[in-house]
């Protein structure tokens, strides 16, 4: 699906012929709504950094950590988050322990210059030309099909329409992050009655 595709379908799922220059925005809106709810494997990087001072800015499309590690030896540090509070505590030198995020700029302590593992979700890559598409589109039409509709019940001002397709929304994100999440870890293991 592309984005001309989508907006046919929100206009069609509207039952509106007058939104054709509102549509687009709800798709804005919708998009940046998935990027803030979905933890799913289509919007989900590993970048490997050489980060030789502190802070280093996140890549654009950075939306939030999932973890941060280095090597070390035979094994792999795995850094932790630290709140504000707590980091400013953290002093001298050492192993990398801790980090702490302001905005897109990471903060290690204690620092040392060295390559890092950083896993994190981004933001959907915006659709502006009818053609665009992105990966969480192609995967998960329905989210933004029930997010931009979220977002026109909300222009339209009419509260039934925004639950419902609310409660769609969530319900299917529950389900794509669930699925993603398992994928992630593994199934749980089974137990066994004796």
């Amino acid at each position: 699906m592309n984005k001309a595709e989508l907006e046919e379908q929100v206009a069609s799922y509207t039952h509106r012929t007058d939104l054709s220059m509102q549509i687009g925005g709800f798709i804005d809106l919708a998009t940046a709504r998935i990027g803030r709810d979905l933890r799913s494997d289509w919007n989900f990087k590993t970048i490997e950094a050489a980060i030789n001072s502190v802070p280093y800015e996140m890549p654009a499309d950075f939306r939030e950590v999932r973890l941060i590690s280095s090597p070390q030896g035979a094994g792999t540090l795995q850094l932790r988050s630290a709140p504000a509070h707590e980091f400013s505590k953290v002093s001298g030198s050492g192993l990398p322990a801790w980090y702490r995020l302001t905005g897109r700029l990471l903060h290690i302590a204690p620092f040392q210059a060295r390559n890092y593992t950083i896993e994190y979700w981004t933001t959907p890559d915006a659709l502006e030309l009818s053609t665009d598409t992105n990966d969480v589109l192609e995967q998960y039409p329905y989210l933004y099909l029930y997010g931009a509709l979220v977002e026109a019940g909300i222009y339209l001002q009419d509260p039934d329409m925004e639950l419902r397709y609310r409660d769609k929304y969530l319900e299917d994100l529950g389900i794509v992050n669930a699925e993603s999440a398992q994928r992630r870890t593994g199934d749980a293991p089974a137990m066994r009655a004796i």
